[in-house]
């Protein structure tokens, strides 16, 4: 039986973030895109068995480490573009965004401008794909940007955490990144994972694969879905796409 493959959305992010993902593998992996807690239209845990493929995108990588670290027997963790140790929010920001009606009016006030300078530089150095475009409309809703903005009040020492307890795990580790990333590139990402995935032991490195994809950005589920499918199929089952 193949394994399932089981992915966590961005920050503000969306289930669809994996359909063309979904439709290069159909047949091939069965890909479960459920939404993330706090997200609109959230309906409880992923349901993750022993033998699945845990993905990640973006800050969905953190939700990735937990569901890995939090189940037996997974196959593989896939982080793509992983945005694990986000930058600080401020007090007064949390507080306003937080609060009941002003923080949802605050969040529909500035969100399409926002979403849409996030698509673009997502996308960068393509364009931003029509199906994402119409993706950025449902994460324009106040509730997912107000999540977006409240969750990732975290602490990088958990991600740095969870990455030890999986490179102790011995669970392969797979880090897909764009050559032309800005989100990543600007806050450091993959030198503080590469750092937490080997400060213990010398021997850790060797469960970790990184794999580069030329002439793309952050926003690799949409705008390189063919190249992710195929490369996810032969490192997971040795197939060709």
């Amino acid at each position: 039986m193949n394994p399932r493959l089981i992915c966590f959305h961005g920050s503000p992010g969306v289930p669809e973030e994996f359909e063309p993902l979904r439709a290069q593998l159909d047949g091939k992996i069965e890909v479960l895109s459920p939404v993330r807690e706090g997200y609109p239209g959230y309906s409880g845990p992923a349901g993750t068995r022993p033998g699945d493929v845990i993905l990640g995108y973006s800050f969905g990588c953190v939700e990735a480490l937990r569901e890995t670290v939090s189940h037996e027997k997974i196959k593989q963790l896939i982080l793509v573009a992983p945005y694990i140790f986000p930058k600080a929010v401020g007090r007064l920001k949390r507080l306003l965004i937080g609060a009941p009606y002003l923080g949802e009016w605050l969040c529909q006030k500035a969100g399409s401008a926002q979403i849409a300078q996030m698509l673009t530089d997502s996308s960068f150095p393509r364009d931003v794909p029509d199906a994402y475009r119409q993706a950025g409309e449902k994460m324009k809703q106040p509730g997912s940007l107000k999540r977006a903005v409240l969750e990732k009040v975290i602490h990088g020492a958990e991600s740095a955490a969870l990455l030890g307890v999986i490179a102790e795990s011995k669970i392969p580790v797979t880090v897909v990144w764009g050559e032309q990333d800005k989100t990543i590139r600007e806050t450091d990402q993959l030198g503080r994972l590469r750092r937490a995935l080997s400060d213990k032991t010398a021997n850790k490195a060797a469960n970790i694969l990184e794999k580069i994809f030329g002439n793309a950005g952050h926003a690799i589920p949409w705008t390189h879905a063919r190249e992710l499918a195929a490369f996810i199929l032969e490192n997971t089952l040795g197939e060709k796409l």
